[in-house]
């Protein structure tokens, strides 16, 4: 059967079933898996337009960020940047309330903006990604920061599976950096936690500030990765970013039309 958004079949307004367990997880370890936050059909449905956008911002380049290479030529992955701008049926996925919502039951804010989304595929023989935070590149002034990280394919240990150090998320201090995070997170022996399988559809959520990687892809296909990162309402901005914050000065507040409020507790309409 085809699914249509029109159908009704579709319906990412639904909300998922989030228990006190998951919240309680977050908060502590600043990461949490969660099963089935996109149903298959979903995926199925939502897929073929998310590569769609991927590749026109592959051929135009508006939006594709600078993909880093090591001495030996591999690249780190591929980062399609704000792929909502490329359709309205993509738009629909990012701005999906569910998503939304669940990042900010996990937070424990009223509202949550979206940030940015990125598509991030890591080919066959894509390097790893390095330790870091995310929070130390986004200069906001609050840290109710969140990524939501969903494959789109499944997910097996070989293609380059997230990697948490649980309890990270307390090293909060910009002044330090990720290396001086790392540091500490390794001397203190924080407890490191992947989920090396994923269905399609599955999905993580870390904190800006918990300190995490990724494998590399030694599998023979395509990690096909969607995140989205929200951000507690309302938010200032502190340093310039081109990269996270599209118009918007120092001083000023996170709002439309490129930082769309998309989830509000009391607004379920």
């Amino acid at each position: 059967m085809t699914h249509s958004i029109q159908s009704g079949e579709i319906d990412l307004n639904r909300e998922y079933p989030l228990s006190d367990q998951s919240i309680e997880a977050y908060r502590r370890d600043g990461h949490v898996k969660l099963d089935n936050v996109a149903l298959p059909e979903e995926i199925v449905f939502y897929r073929p337009h998310i590569l769609q956008a991927v590749q026109a911002i592959c051929k135009h380049g508006d939006g594709l960020e600078e993909i880093d290479f090591d001495a030996e030529g591999r690249k780190e992955s591929l980062l399609a940047k704000n792929t909502w701008k490329q359709s309205e049926i993509v738009q629909s996925f990012i701005f999906g309330k569910r998503f939304a919502r669940i990042a900010a039951q996990l937070m424990g804010v009223e509202r949550v903006r979206l940030l940015v989304d990125y598509a991030v595929f890591k080919e066959p023989g894509d390097r790893l990604t390095g330790w870091h935070q995310d929070s130390n590149y986004i200069p906001l002034d609050t840290d109710h920061v969140i990524t939501m990280w969903m494959p789109l394919v499944p997910l097996t240990e070989e293609a380059g599976s997230m990697v948490f150090f649980s309890g990270s998320h307390h090293y909060n201090q910009r002044s330090g950096g990720d290396h001086y995070h790392l540091r500490k997170a390794t001397k203190s022996r924080l407890p490191q936690v992947s989920y090396p399988t994923m269905s399609a559809g599955d999905a993580t959520f870390h904190a800006g500030w918990t300190l995490h990687s990724a494998n590399a892809n030694t599998s023979a296909y395509t990690r096909e990765v969607i995140t989205i990162l929200y951000v507690a309402d309302p938010a200032y901005v502190l340093e310039k970013s081109e990269r996270f914050f599209l118009g918007v000065k120092p001083g000023e507040r996170l709002l439309e039309p490129n930082h769309p409020l998309l989830y509000e507790q009391g607004r379920e309409g």
